[in-house]
């Protein structure tokens, strides 16, 4: 499994051009706007290495049964649903805040029984090609992420205050090629 000290290396490694709100950043590690969020990330590596958080923040994989980080695991019992919610826990008690990779572990885990049932269904390999890549994430360690965004126009108004014309799905029609949307989806 991945140190902190080795994921940092591989972000300095990467010799990205950084913009923050148009400007074009020095060192973008350094920026106070995204070294929380490196360094949240980075405790969810160092974690996995202290033995005291290891039956939280460690599991095996159920493709090749080696150590991998838990936000890599796909749940396979009630026990692993419990650790996952006590790994919640110690992160949010540790940080404080959001580590950024729930969102990550949430969705391969979706993306597990979705191709799942879709192999089912309709007799595709959709599954095996995720656990391929499954198995590339875990024997990388990466640090998988996704994003929630809200469509309203202020963001400082409840969404109950905010009438952004075509905040939700306004128009759809049927396509060859698939479902065509128009739209966004608004909290209610």
């Amino acid at each position: 499994m991945m140190t902190s000290g080795q994921y940092r290396d591989i972000l300095d490694n990467l010799n990205l051009d950084v913009y923050i709100q148009g400007n074009k950043t020095v060192n973008a590690y350094d920026n106070p706007v995204l070294c929380q969020s490196i360094d949240t990330v980075a405790r969810t590596y160092e974690m996995a290495q202290m033995p005291e958080h290891e039956e939280i923040v460690v599991a095996r994989s159920h493709i090749t049964g080696s150590r991998i980080n838990r936000f890599n695991h796909i749940s396979q019992d009630i026990d692993d649903l419990i650790k996952k919610t006590q790994l919640n826990q110690l992160f949010n008690g540790n940080n404080g805040h959001s580590f950024y990779r729930t969102l990550g572990m949430n969705t391969l885990n979706a993306l597990s029984i979705t191709t799942g049932d879709i192999d089912s269904a309709h007799g595709t390999n959709h599954h095996g090609r995720f656990l391929k890549y499954l198995e590339y994430i875990q024997e990388n360690d990466l640090a998988c992420d996704g994003s929630l965004v809200d469509p309203r126009g202020n963001k400082w108004l409840p969404p109950t205050g905010n009438r952004t014309p075509n905040s939700c799905c306004t128009r759809w029609m049927r396509r060859p090629t698939g479902l065509c949307c128009a739209g966004r989806r608004r909290a209610r």
